[in-house]
């Protein structure tokens, strides 16, 4: 599954990003370059999960259920930040 993350030059969204990663554990496994796109690939447990990002966007590919998890986290970790005085 694939899923859009934030817009990298959002820095609140990638905050978040980056403390979800953390709260899943998320171990970097490898690092690279495919042209413009920098990609990561993460272990989560015994799971896959790859972060591609560019100039305009971060997204996200793995297993079904870990993208939608990840996503889950996402929006409830922003909800929880924009309720924040």
């Amino acid at each position: 599954m694939h899923a859009d993350i934030c817009d990298p030059k959002d820095p609140s969204a990638l905050d978040r990003f980056i403390r979800v990663l953390h709260e899943f554990c998320a171990v970097k496994i490898n690092e690279g370059w495919g042209g413009d796109v920098h990609v990561v690939e993460y272990r989560i447990g015994d799971q896959s999960l790859t972060v591609f990002s560019d100039h305009w966007n971060i997204d996200i590919e793995g297993p079904d259920a870990l993208v939608k998890g990840i996503v889950d986290a996402m929006t409830a970790m922003t909800q929880r930040d924009e309720m924040r005085p």
